[in-house]
């Protein structure tokens, strides 16, 4: 059976602009910008201390940002565009 995910999203979190779609909505940017970090860290084999060290960050600050606990600011985003 096929749905209409907009719909789905709607049921689930509510509509765009609700405090409930928000919340969803900025987890799972949390979520896909973790895993992106993960993704190239591990291509450029890169430990998270490492990394960290490159930046000039904590070891916990990545793994906070790997598991989606939190959303980076643009300027870490830039500083590890360089794996």
């Amino acid at each position: 059976m096929i749905n209409d995910i907009s719909a789905e999203l709607e049921k689930e979190f509510g509509v765009p602009g609700t405090p409930e779609r928000e919340q969803f909505e900025e987890e799972t940017y949390a979520f896909h910008t973790g895993q992106l970090l993960l993704d190239a860290r591990k291509e450029a084999k890169v430990t998270q201390t490492e990394l960290a060290r490159r930046i000039n960050s904590t070891k916990s600050y990545i793994s906070r940002v790997e598991n989606g606990e939190i959303i980076p600011s643009a300027a870490f985003i830039i500083s590890t565009s360089y794996l």
